[in-house]
């Protein structure tokens, strides 16, 4: 083990203050995809959810997938601020109108954006309109985004 690098572990007691207060956006730096910003931002364990700056579109984005995050400050007030959510991914889609269109990408390779149409969300996967791909576990997701049909 080396002793020459210093750790800082964050607790549950300190998590509140990663985000900055009066945060209400993120900009989110992706490895395979333009740069995004967020409003209405959830952050979960494993994933970022919020609406995109077209304020039409929904986003779901796996940290893995994510360079780095930027909080924004002196955004609109009327927004709802950034926090953390013990909510799942499902669980946050879950209030979504559904059906909706939308591009996903998939972890594993090739790491190629497709159309789908998302019909429903149950149990950690999203129902599509596809043939191949009628149900997608959402743990298999880098990015997804729906937009209204």
């Amino acid at each position: 083990m080396r002793n020459d690098v210093a750790m800082t572990v964050i607790t549950p007691a300190r998590l509140s203050q990663v985000i900055p207060a009066g945060t209400s956006q993120i900009q989110v730096d992706l490895t395979q995809m333009p740069t995004r910003v967020l409003s209405h931002v959830s952050i979960g364990r494993t994933f970022v959810f919020g609406l995109l700056e077209d304020h039409f579109s929904w986003c779901l984005i796996r940290l893995s997938s994510i360079r780095s995050i930027n909080f924004l400050l002196n955004q609109p007030s009327s927004e709802p601020q950034v926090h953390w959510s013990t909510k799942t991914a499902g669980e946050l889609m879950g209030n979504l109108e559904l059906p909706a269109r939308g591009i996903v990408q998939f972890r594993e390779q090739p790491k190629q954006t497709q159309q789908i149409c998302v019909l429903g969300l149950a149990k950690g996967f999203i129902a599509t309109d596809g043939y191949r791909q009628q149900h997608i576990p959402l743990a298999a997701i880098s990015y997804l985004e729906l937009t209204g049909c």
